[in-house]
């Protein structure tokens, strides 16, 4: 039976506001809701990843809900995998090109288990950066290269996990946070992962790849942020690109972004828009860089869609 909308999202917001499954308190997997094999309920992402999309999940299974039962979902630009996983489809795949981000989705879908890392103080900070740095050197694939990048997503500075050209993570810590001073149990979220493929692709190639059964989501980076796109950047051209592939999607498409004038241009024509609220906690996130209603900016929901 699928879960309301509102439900779902009360619990994405119950469980994303907590640090997930403490070792201490789950001796054996615990029954949370959406990690029950054949459940489409929601559930969160574990990390704390910039530009997360947990709140616009409930626009996502609304949009999909209709889609459930013939098509896959595909989480194109996954990012922290919130959109895959409060969807929760039967099928479908996350893709993201970032290299240490896959690894730890990958690790994550084969069962992960995080060990107490110690105080969450500035020095220990810097020196896990110093052991994931290693690690990314001699194993990025390795167990401990994810568990490491799980501990500094939780440690650093709003979960941006910025890697510089060399690879090197250089994002600041991000204060004293003692609820992470454990070890956590993250094994549960794998058994509804089994369900989906695992990519690390250019996101114009994984949507070559779809058929008219599969439901393409995509969320670029946002216009205003200097982020990577795997060496490179994520400039003008890319976001054409990225309206350019959906337009071609011969099946359900979604893209969203931030409602500026330049975006809202660029998908207008050929696309249904609508425009969301972001909220006083994307605000401060944003700053003034998107259409404002009230001071607060908006997000835009792009999408062609046919019953």
């Amino acid at each position: 039976m699928m879960m309301p909308i509102d439900a779902a999202w009360s619990v994405i917001k119950a469980v994303a506001g907590q640090p997930l499954f403490p070792i201490a308190r789950h001796e054996k997997l615990p029954h949370e809701p959406g990690l029950q094999p054949g459940s489409s309920a929601a559930f969160a992402s574990p990390l704390s990843y910039y530009g997360r999309k947990g709140w616009l999940v409930p626009q996502m299974r609304e949009d999909f809900e209709p889609f459930r039962d013939t098509h896959s979902f595909h989480d194109v630009l996954g990012g922290s995998g919130q959109a895959i996983m409060g969807v929760n489809p039967t099928h479908g795949s996350w893709n993201d090109p970032d290299k240490p981000l896959s690894n730890f989705i990958r690790h994550l879908k084969r069962g992960l288990t995080i060990p107490d890392f110690g105080p969450n103080t500035k020095e220990n900070f810097y020196k896990l950066v110093n052991r994931y740095n290693h690690a990314m050197a001699t194993d990025p694939t390795s167990r401990e290269a994810a568990q490491l990048y799980w501990a500094l997503n939780k440690r650093g500075r709003m979960g941006a996990m910025e890697h510089n050209l060399q690879g090197q993570f250089n994002t600041p810590w991000g204060g004293p946070r003692p609820q992470y001073e454990r070890a956590f149990d993250l094994t549960p979220i794998k058994r509804p992962m089994q369900k989906w493929k695992i990519q690390s692709k250019d996101f114009r190639d994984v949507m070559r790849g779809l058929d008219d059964d599969a439901f393409a989501y995509l969320d670029p980076p946002y216009p205003t942020r200097h982020g990577r796109y795997g060496r490179g950047g994520f400039g003008d051209e890319l976001q054409r690109d990225v309206r350019d592939v959906a337009l071609a999607h011969p099946g359900p498409v979604m893209v969203s972004n931030y409602a500026t004038p330049e975006m809202l241009d660029l998908y207008e024509d050929d696309f249904d828009i609508e425009t969301i609220d972001r909220g006083a906690r994307a605000n401060l996130m944003a700053g003034a860089h998107g259409r404002k209603v009230g001071g607060t900016p908006q997000e835009m929901i792009a999408t062609r869609i046919d019953e």
